[in-house]
């Protein structure tokens, strides 16, 4: 989209000069250093798969890299935390929220695992937008007695596909339990291996959807929702497992971070 609006021919390898310019058309539309950051990697790792050469490495890249975080200066993210007792008002509203008992128990199941898994609203729900979608699937479901084992096949920071077991325990007299959630949920989902979250008619749950129904039920219970968003879960997780006890290394382990990043999701 950047080269055919600009009249760049859209040939490998990337020129510097042509990266260059996608920067800094990118910071003058306002994008974050890291989303940048994010979308230089991308053509890092495609030049590299295909054996091509990787500018992305100069050092003229690399500093005006440097250059953008610092003229940006630290960003401190403002999004609240979807607590526990947040949650626990969320679920019991959704019936007046929701147009049906289907989509209230689908929201109510996917609210419940965002904050008990610590997911990804990209992990629960579809991108149409995005050909790496690391979604759930019904497959990745099992159910034991007390326990239910989700199996995350790739991730944000797991692009190659090594998988991780999620296990969350059944919680008694808790109407977020996570495991009744989804079971209740599962029972009423249409015929189908595809997405675990879906509609009646078997279209997927997509993030927008996610976010609207969160914005509507926050609304009905008469809290302003411009500050919370779809991964207002995460950070409630993150906090909710910090007040609780856990080490950096379990809050890590909860929500599949692989570096400090955690610590931006506490809200303590």
């Amino acid at each position: 989209m950047f080269r055919q609006s600009f009249g760049i021919p859209a040939v490998w390898p990337l020129q510097i000069a042509d990266i260059t310019s996608f920067i800094v058309f990118l910071f003058r539309s306002g994008v974050s250093h890291s989303t940048v950051k994010c979308y230089i990697s991308g053509l890092s790792f495609h030049s590299q798969i295909n054996n091509l050469p990787d500018p992305t490495n100069s050092y003229l890249i690399k500093k005006i890299l440097e250059g953008f975080k610092r003229s940006k200066g630290p960003t401190t993210d403002t999004r609240l935390p979807i607590t526990y007792q947040l949650l626990t008002n969320i679920i019991g509203s959704l019936g007046n929220v929701c147009t049906t008992v289907f989509e209230t128990k689908l929201f109510a199941a996917a609210f419940s695992l965002a904050f008990h898994g610590c997911f990804r609203v990209g992990e629960l729900t579809f991108d149409p937008r995005n050909a790496q979608n690391h979604h759930l699937t019904l497959k990745n479901i099992r159910f034991l007695r007390d326990t239910l084992d989700i199996f995350l096949g790739s991730s944000k920071t797991d692009q190659f596909g090594k998988g991780t077991q999620i296990k969350l325990n059944k919680l008694k007299d808790d109407i977020t339990c996570p495991v009744f959630l989804l079971s209740d949920y599962i029972k009423q989902r249409p015929p189908g291996s595809g997405i675990l979250f879906c509609h009646f008619d078997s279209s997927p749950v997509t993030a927008y959807q996610f976010s609207a129904v969160l914005k509507k039920t926050l609304n009905f219970l008469g809290i302003n929702p411009t500050r919370y968003s779809a991964h207002s879960f995460r950070i409630g997780s993150a906090s909710y497992g910090y007040l609780n006890g856990l080490n950096a290394s379990e809050i890590k382990d909860l929500g599949r971070w692989k570096s400090k990043a955690y610590k931006r999701y506490l809200r303590c």
